[in-house]
């Protein structure tokens, strides 16, 4: 049977745009309604396009030095993957030192190489970029992986975060960055993938029981997000920006609030992770990234983040973050186990930070954001030890390149004060061209973290460590510090020296809590201690 308007089916299809004007104003309103719709950016495709950038770092200028050194260190790593990589037909794995794939670590590290060779080839200016022997791998890398270890049929085993975090996110990432060649039933079947182990950011697939808290949620709304935008599926783009709050759970778990016990951000400005581990460095770290990644992708869209309580996550810029990080350097002493990777010193968590302050200021509000880029200024200009521009990448770089070049930022003096973290038992002391800081522990707080093969020897880190950090020697604790210490008589403690069992060597993680109540700690007028 005819119809005089268009089907229910066409109604849908031309969106919310043309739902507003109504088919009895007839069939001129009607024409122009479908040709506003078509006019009408995509949301999905602005969405991705921005992420693309945020990994890419959008247009730059590869004549500055700057830019041209971050493009090198791009293309060499990239380069180096590329030659490596096993493209032969009976291969069971990508790399030789990453075999078998279907290993959990094995393929979970195998998506971030494939996330660096995906980036050079979107990338302006290396070796790889817009090759179509480069793409055309990579494309079959992906399928190969996806048949070989990361699939909706295999059951998990191994390491959780390789198949609910590492894997997914990396692997988002690249389909971010190859959409428009990735064909639509493989795009498909990943998408399907990442739904199966990571399908919201509330809960730990292989523990339903268990809410995901902290940088762990923040990291799933990511890659919930991701998969939402790739998939053109809006309810889970909703879903993504729901779980920062913890919609679901009636924001028991919501990243913008204050916590009183367990994982989260304190009103006093400590930041615990595992339950009882002071994590402001890397965990606290990532959750700011994420978290501020996720509000700068959605930021005017249909799926923006309006939680007013995201006055807690700028809050803890200044509140949790500044006081624990000198000239760019985070301190020692709220980087958990991260102390003994020789890849991740007290720079690099530190340019991380500061990166992820700065993604933050994009979008928050204008007090916040003159008052934290003047404070990144000052980081990055008395840091001469280890340059901030030689430890990120392109778009971390683009962001703190425009702060250094803008006159009216000026650059920040180091704060001063007195700070007691009681939540999570440390103490900073900050003068004008030094700082200190205090590890301690009690039943609440853990005198330290050991496991999956980091921080053997993290026995007294939490037993009254001292660290003093001076304006002019910023290499005193990343220059080979903890592999060279004596574990037994860290600075500031006093401990016996009967023969300690290494701790940690095993998988999983663990941690030390002594059974005194209280740690110690005063303050008067913000100033003293």
């Amino acid at each position: 049977m005819g119809s005089a308007g268009p089907s229910r089916r066409t109604l849908l299809t031309a969106g919310a745009a043309s739902a507003v004007v109504p088919w009895a104003a007839g069939g001129a309103a009607w024409g122009a309604t479908v040709s506003a719709a078509a006019e009408a950016p995509d949301p999905y495709e602005t969405l991705l396009a921005r992420a693309a950038e945020q990994l890419t770092g959008g247009d730059f200028d590869a004549a500055d030095p700057d830019f041209a050194a971050a493009l090198k260190t791009l293309d060499t790593q990239a380069s180096g993957w590329w030659r490596q990589l096993d493209r032969s037909a009976g291969r069971t794995a990508l790399w030789a030192d990453l075999s078998p794939a279907k290993d959990p670590g094995n393929f979970g590290q195998s998506y971030t190489r494939l996330r660096t060779l995906a980036t050079a080839w979107a990338t302006p200016g290396t070796s790889l970029s817009g090759s179509a022997e480069t793409l055309g791998t990579l494309l079959d890398a992906l399928r190969f992986l996806h048949a070989t270890g990361y699939h909706p049929g295999r059951p998990q085993s191994g390491n959780w975060w390789f198949w609910e975090i590492g894997a997914p996110r990396a692997l988002m990432d690249t389909c971010v960055l190859l959409r428009a060649h990735v064909p639509a039933a493989d795009l498909a079947a990943y998408t399907a993938t990442v739904a199966r182990f990571c399908p919201d950011p509330d809960r730990r697939t292989n523990t339903p029981s268990l809410s995901e808290t902290g940088a762990n949620r923040a990291d799933k709304a990511v890659i919930v997000a991701l998969r939402g935008l790739l998939a053109r599926d809006g309810a889970t783009v909703a879903l993504a920006r729901d779980g920062l709050s913890d919609i679901r759970d009636k924001g028991k778990n919501s990243l913008f609030q204050y916590v009183t016990s367990g994982d989260g951000f304190y009103e006093d400005g400590s930041f615990v992770q595992h339950g009882s581990v002071a994590y402001t460095g890397t965990y606290g770290s990532v959750l700011l990234g994420s978290t501020g990644q996720l509000i700068a992708l959605l930021a005017d869209s249909p799926w923006a983040v309006t939680d007013p309580a995201t006055s807690v996550l700028y809050d803890a810029v200044d509140r949790t973050f500044a006081p624990v990080v000198f000239d760019g350097l985070m301190m020692d002493a709220v980087r958990g186990r991260a102390i003994s990777r020789e890849k991740a010193r007290d720079h690099n968590d530190g340019a991380a930070t500061l990166s992820h302050i700065l993604q933050l200021a994009s979008g928050a509000p204008a007090d916040h954001a003159r008052r934290w880029r003047a404070m990144a200024k000052g980081w990055i200009r008395r840091n001469e030890n280890t340059p901030y521009l030689g430890l990120v990448g392109i778009p971390a770089l683009a962001r703190a390149k425009a702060v250094l070049d803008d006159p009216s930022v000026p650059a920040g003096d180091r704060l001063t004060g007195h700070f007691v973290f009681a939540d999570m038992d440390r103490v900073v002391h900050r003068r004008p061209g030094w700082a200190l800081a205090l590890s301690l522990s009690s039943r609440r707080i853990a005198a330290y973290e050991a496991g999956n093969g980091e921080n053997l020897h993290g026995w007294y880190t939490g037993d009254g460590m001292t660290y003093l950090y001076d304006g002019d020697d910023l290499g005193r604790f990343g220059d080979g510090f903890w592999a060279t210490v004596d574990p037994y008589r860290l600075p500031g403690t006093t401990v016996d020296t009967r023969a300690r069992a290494d701790i940690g060597s095993g998988a999983g993680t663990g941690t030390y809590r002594p059974t005194n109540a209280v740690a110690g700690g005063a303050v008067l007028d913000a100033r003293h201690g």
